[in-house]
């Protein structure tokens, strides 16, 4: 059996243990879906691709003692219901149970149905081996209308080919916003060669840069946003579902639609600027999106990771647990890999789950994981199972279950330019530590930090004037900072395009962009930031022009961020955290530099920086040419 099966053989039996393990299967269709009480807690299905894990309902119910037979733990067993299609269709619906074995000899071919549980109350009954049984009524419905819309469904030995999904009952705009899906599609086609290169056309190259074109006017945006209001959007199991699947339809009532042509008309969508023609956003539709990037081809975890922050689970580990089926064997994660996650919902604490995911990611190449620790803040108001244990975060661990929020200090990110600040190493960035919550990674130290600037928090990019004094009280340090032998024109070149982390509001690059530098000085002039008597330097470069352009870069690049001063006179913008005595560092393998703290022996991470004159490798490149490299390299224990 392979890493992938095994494991989530593994995941269905932890679950069995612990008292989720009713599934059902219809007689005529075959139909698969999962019950136990709880939304997300569905473990990964067989070892067929998908997760047969959203009709549930909590076995306590149904008086196990005097229903089943206990399950053999050997043989890797779980439950399932096999659905009788009544007669007369208002007639209750009668199940009998089944044992099923995940070992992979024994694995039954089936269909999965994917919904969302909704609301506990009201409930109808359902004949469980002679046994009444209550559960609520979107269950029922969605059994019923599997039953009736997959009554000769084919299957496939190993994988759960084909995917029911439930997105709800129909209503007077549900043809309107199929209808309005076909016409993005059709839209699309015509833009992308007849679909021959849609992801070249959405990412332009992957710079994600989106046209002001408009959709169809025959958009019905009312219907659509309905359409994209069903939960099932915002959930994160059904990725898998999805994803893995060789075919998914949704259902709303008795209409259908393949689920890559919802996908497709979401990302077209949001390529689009949807919001501007629909006058809003629509979570749904920027979920669907999201999950179209990561289908159709093989990703490690450390990208279906930029995921999390998009989707919902009432248990925050299954942000990660959902993904791990999309894992490529090719993964640290996978079989014979030290960093594999089998997932024990009983041992692991959050922080225990969000640890293992980082450490995967790291080793499978990928830096933006410890990027993220820095800007993913917790969820403010999110209430977790009581028997979930969180305990303390180490530095380099992202809030995988928290989001992007600037009001509470989320920055952006910075981007790397074509060339990264560091080249990965032969022998892996990233290796394990005696410690839990430590992680070793090589890299070198660059500069240590010697004086910070006012910080560019939220509030202070909403106040024009506010912003102007800080970036005076920035230039201040840039001028008393620089080399005797630098001029100063250099020097506020250097300046205006650290303060911007090298990029405009577009994130285009704009070193040394004479363009960029007029409209920072006539902003300043505009909002009190410069003495045009005594600035001499910023006073050359005033023009009439507007100044938008600026403060949407400062707004985009620097949000809750701060300007820095390295110890040779490097300029750079690092986190909010930043204080003097913190060292400027290249980690190898990361693609930009990080600000790291000593702390009781070991480094914390405070977050990425962009740092003027290093972002493309001149420092590493400096150290090899000085023959110093090796001698230079650092073993950086992060904590």
């Amino acid at each position: 059996m392979s890493f992938l099966a095994s494991n989530k053989a593994q995941f269905m039996h932890e679950k069995v243990s612990a008292g989720f393990n009713v599934v059902l299967i219809t007689e005529e269709s075959q139909v698969l879906a999962r019950l136990d009480s709880q939304p997300q807690y569905a473990p990964i299905g067989t070892q067929g691709r998908t997760r047969p894990n959203h009709l549930r309902i909590p076995l306590s119910t149904l008086k196990m003692s005097s229903i089943y037979k206990p399950l053999e733990r050997t043989e890797k067993q779980i439950r399932l219901f096999r659905v009788i299609k009544p007669a007369i269709k208002e007639d209750t619906l009668c199940c009998e149970t089944k044992v099923l074995s995940l070992l992979p000899d024994n694995v039954d071919q089936y269909t999965a149905i994917s919904y969302c549980w909704g609301a506990p109350e009201p409930t109808t009954p359902l004949m469980v081996d002679g046994k009444r049984l209550n559960v609520p009524i979107n269950t029922e419905a969605v059994i019923r209308s599997a039953v009736d819309a997959e009554p000769n469904s084919l299957f496939w030995v190993d994988a759960a080919s084909h995917v029911f999904v439930w997105l709800g009952h129909e209503d007077t705009r549900t043809v309107a916003a199929i209808r309005s899906i076909e016409a993005i599609i059709t839209q699309c086609r015509a833009e992308t060669q007849d679909l021959s290169r849609p992801k070249e056309t959405i990412w332009y190259d992957n710079n994600y840069t989106y046209p002001d074109a408009g959709l169809p006017f025959a958009c019905h945006w009312d219907a659509l946003y309905c359409f994209f209001a069903s939960p099932w959007f915002t959930r994160m199991w059904p990725i898998q579902e999805v994803c893995l699947a060789r075919e998914a339809r949704c259902y709303f009532g008795h209409h259908t639609i393949p689920w890559d042509r919802i996908a497709l008309a979401a990302r077209w969508m949001y390529h689009r600027k949807y919001w501007v023609a629909g006058k809003q956003r629509c979570r749904g539709i920027d979920c669907a999106a999201e999950v179209f990037d990561s289908s159709g081809q093989a990703r490690g975890l450390c990208e279906h990771l930029q995921l999390c922050p998009y989707f919902d689970a009432t248990d925050p580990r299954d942000l990660i647990f959902g993904l791990l089926g999309l894992i490529p064997d090719s993964s640290p994660g996978a079989e014979g890999q030290s960093l594999a996650i089998v997932p024990d919902y009983e041992a692991m604490s959050l922080k225990d789950v969000y640890e293992a995911a980082t450490r995967v990611s790291i080793a499978e190449g990928s830096f933006t994981v410890l990027k993220r620790a820095a800007y993913l803040v917790p969820p403010a108001n999110h209430s977790c199972p009581d028997t979930l244990r969180i305990d303390p975060f180490p530095s380099w661990v992202p809030r995988f279950d928290g989001s992007w929020d600037p009001k509470r200090g989320s920055h952006s990110a910075i981007v790397a330019t074509k060339k990264p600040a560091s080249q990965p190493v032969e022998s892996g960035p990233a290796q394990p530590s005696d410690r839990s919550g430590v992680l070793r990674i090589p890299g070198v130290k660059v500069a240590m930090v010697v004086e910070v600037g006012v910080p560019l928090t939220f509030a202070v990019l909403q106040d024009p004037s506010a912003t102007a004094k800080a970036m005076r009280c920035a230039w201040v340090i840039a001028k008393r900072k620089a080399p005797a032998k630098v001029h100063l024109k250099d020097t506020l070149s250097t300046f205006i395009s650290t303060i911007c982390a090298g990029r405009n509001g577009y994130y285009q690059v704009i070193d040394r962009d004479p363009t960029h530098e007029q409209e920072f000085a006539t902003f300043m002039l505009n909002h009190g930031g410069l003495d045009s008597e005594t600035d001499k330097i910023l006073r050359g470069a005033i023009t009439g022009k507007p100044v938008h352009s600026f403060l949407e870069s400062l707004i985009e690049t620097s949000m809750n961020r701060c300007y820095l001063i390295g110890n040779s006179g490097e300029q750079a913008l690092g986190p909010l955290e930043a204080q003097a005595g913190d060292s400027i560092v290249i980690l190898f393998g990361a693609d930009v530099p990080f600000i790291l703290r000593l702390s009781n022996g070991c480094w914390l991470s405070l977050g990425d920086a962009y740092v003027y004159g290093i972002m493309e490798g001149e420092f590493i490149q400096k150290l090899e040419t000085q023959g110093i490299l090796d001698k230079s390299r650092v073993e950086f224990l992060l904590a």
